[in-house]
């Protein structure tokens, strides 16, 4: 506990200087006390710089426990670190300063955290979506998901995009598809937003090399819920009335191989790109279970008169709940 201008503070970061030897030389790598105007940082309508409480000089981050921050998750994102390699027998450590006043943690009492806050790290350079031979029906298939855990994160928002392509008369889309994500179950009675569903992974097509895009639906096949709860916790535009909220449906629960079909005659001689969409929320990921199962889909482009054949297998791993 740090006492400061009269305010007490918890000091979140490692103990590691009393352990350190006492000839250790630490150095700051990198700090931020807000008093350039949070420049570089990436926030939403649930964080603002304030004045009205600070551990540094005059300023500091705040996220509001009322009425405007109420159902929803709000993201404050730094500008992107450098960071250094470390010499032998070096460690590297964050730390942090925060007043935290939380009190309903679990208001309802289902024995799930109501109101918390969490902190991740992603790496710019790590590829959720990567070439890979696990579960893959021939050779390698495409994975988003990270090797050292087995599966998916909290909070993921991945894409792989194709390239560019003209569609020929009577285009259709086919895939063999396998998933096995969150259920949707109970998605419907959180919050205040539209989430009828968890974690979500659904199929776009951008007609504007990217720029916009939309949602594509098998008629064979349709998505089992309107609004992810994984699109919304990433970026609130995925809820009732934002910019998004037409691309929120998706695919969740467990579903073993299906064929699915998406026609692409409105298309007809148009440059597409097609999207291949994952979103995860931030309660549970492979880390969380124990039991892991896959999201799997082989695709296959039959395009009238053209005798081409595009192969992709995407894997979505997530666990199954216990109990």
């Amino acid at each position: 506990m740090i006492l400061k201008d009269g305010k007490e503070y918890i000091n979140i970061s490692s103990d590691h200087k009393n352990n350190a030897a006492n000839s250790r030389e630490d150095l700051i790598l990198w700090q931020e006390d807000f008093e350039n105007n949070a420049q570089g940082w990436t926030t939403d309508s649930g964080w603002h710089l304030t004045i009205d409480e600070y551990y540094s000089a005059t300023h500091s981050m705040h996220s509001p426990n009322d009425e405007s921050t109420l159902s929803n998750y709000w993201d404050l994102v730094s500008p992107a670190i450098e960071l250094s390699a470390l010499g032998e027998g070096e460690t590297m450590h964050f730390g942090f300063f925060i007043k935290n006043d939380m009190p309903d943690d679990d208001g309802d009492g289902n024995s799930y955290l109501d109101d918390y806050y969490h902190i991740s790290i992603k790496s710019l350079d790590f590829l959720s979506w990567h070439a890979s031979s696990m579960d893959a029906l021939d050779g390698n298939s495409y994975w988003c998901g990270d090797e050292e855990v087995g599966g998916y994160l909290d909070n993921w928002m991945e894409f792989m995009d194709t390239p560019e392509f003209t569609v020929p008369s009577n285009g259709i889309l086919t895939a063999d598809m396998m998933w096995k994500i969150e259920d949707p179950a109970g998605a419907d009675t959180w919050g205040e937003t539209c989430a009828d569903g968890w974690d979500a992974a659904n199929v776009r097509i951008s007609i504007d090399s990217g720029d916009t895009w939309s949602l594509l639906h098998a008629a064979n096949y349709p998505y089992d819920f309107i609004c992810g709860h994984g699109w919304i916790t990433n970026d609130s535009e995925y809820d009732t009335g934002g910019s998004l909220h037409h691309l929120a449906s998706g695919w969740g629960g467990n579903q073993d191989w299906v064929n699915v079909s998406f026609d692409l005659s409105e298309y007809t001689n148009q440059n597409v790109i097609v999207r291949f969409a994952f979103a995860s929320d931030p309660a549970y990921c492979t880390l969380d279970i124990i039991i892991l199962l896959v999201f799997m889909l082989t695709i296959l482009w039959f395009l009238e008169r053209l005798n081409v054949t595009l192969k992709i297998l995407v894997i979505f791993l997530y666990p199954v709940m216990l109990g």
